[in-house]
């Protein structure tokens, strides 16, 4: 009984503190909520603390692992001078004895609400929020968010729960749905990265729905879901390096997604490959033009270093390989999304 309690009294921390770091990222743009941020975040930590105090562990390899993960994040943090992968690696952790399923449906509801308010907000005038142009003359709308990309990234982080929601009982209407949303992201926000989201969430989604998942079983299929996170990180390091040759092939397909090869490779020379990481920005200017390095891989391996990114993709890998063993297909087309989609946004 004493600990059903500790665990609800657990639980509605971990809430608290995952509504109020919603709040700070959703709200940066309002003056008044980006000016305490900061404070924000270190309410946030004190309260995953004590989170983390309330763990009931059943073994000691549990807690030496916790322990190497908080103690190799928060050196990460200290040479990044960045809160975010801690705070995130600290909400994974005292993520325990909570369901997956309540936690989604609660935070669908959450994040949809926020984002509303947003918009009022945004129309209201009480927002930094500027409207972007392209080269070419396109108008693209961020509706309160910092940039039309993360407006993006977080309709498409909705579209996901939903689809993870809905998964047994999708139907044409659902797809509809997300056809529709894409549409209108691309008028909004004209957002690459979220079309190529929205896209893969529809195109994972059918193919985990043939045959009850039966494709998703199949041997070659299966082995490189599992191995996603792993191949794209190779991929984008390879891309990378290659375009040092400047040749002709790499040069079109970096112009077909925006110069992100270009920037990625401008980073990769620029700050290296360290063990730990080191202090950056997802913008860099190095003296020709100023670069924004979207993907995440690459981020994670400059800023965090390789030991964060070896654990990452590794553990994502074996988050893979377990879901498609116990055939949780919605978790598996979502991650396999997120996987190709964090090569081209960070």
């Amino acid at each position: 009984m004493k600990r059903e309690i500790n665990i609800e009294k657990r639980i509605i921390i971990f809430i608290i503190a995952y509504s109020i770091f919603q709040i700070s990222w959703i709200f940066e743009e309002v003056p008044f909520i980006g000016q305490i941020k900061p404070i924000i975040t270190r309410i946030v930590l004190v309260l995953l603390f004590i989170c983390g105090i309330m763990n009931k562990y059943t073994s000691k390899r549990e807690i030496i692992i916790d322990v190497i993960i908080i103690l190799i994040s928060l050196i990460s943090m200290y040479i990044t001078k960045s809160t975010i992968f801690f705070v995130n690696i600290m909400f994974i952790i005292v993520f325990k004895d909570m369901s997956l399923d309540k936690f989604i449906k609660f935070d669908i509801k959450l994040r949809a609400s926020l984002v509303g308010l947003l918009f009022v907000t945004y129309f209201l005038g009480l927002t930094n929020s500027e409207v972007m142009y392209r080269d070419n003359g396109i108008a693209r709308y961020s509706l309160g968010f910092q940039h039309p990309n993360l407006l993006g990234a977080y309709v498409l982080s909705i579209c996901a729960e939903y689809i993870y929601l809905r998964y047994k009982k999708i139907n044409f209407v659902d797809y509809i749905v997300l056809v529709v949303v894409t549409i209108l992201l691309t008028i909004i926000t004209d957002s690459r990265s979220a079309q190529i989201g929205m896209i893969l969430l529809l195109i994972f989604t059918l193919i985990g729905k043939i045959n009850n998942g039966k494709l998703l079983d199949m041997k070659g299929i299966k082995c490189g879901l599992t191995y996603l996170p792993i191949i794209m990180t190779v991929v984008s390091i390879g891309l990378a390096i290659w375009f040092e040759t400047k040749d002709n092939f790499i040069v079109g397909f970096d112009k077909i997604l925006s110069t992100r090869i270009n920037c990625m490779h401008d980073f990769l020379y620029h700050y290296g490959i360290t063990v730990l990481g080191s202090e950056l920005t997802n913008l860099g200017n190095f003296g020709k033009w100023l670069s924004t390095l979207d993907n995440s891989y690459l981020y994670v391996l400059m800023q965090n270093g390789i030991i964060v990114l070896l654990g990452l993709i590794v553990g994502l890998s074996k988050v893979n390989k377990d879901n498609l063993k116990n055939k949780n297909y919605n978790v598996v087309v979502i991650l396999a999304m997120y996987a190709i989609y964090g090569f081209v946004e960070t």
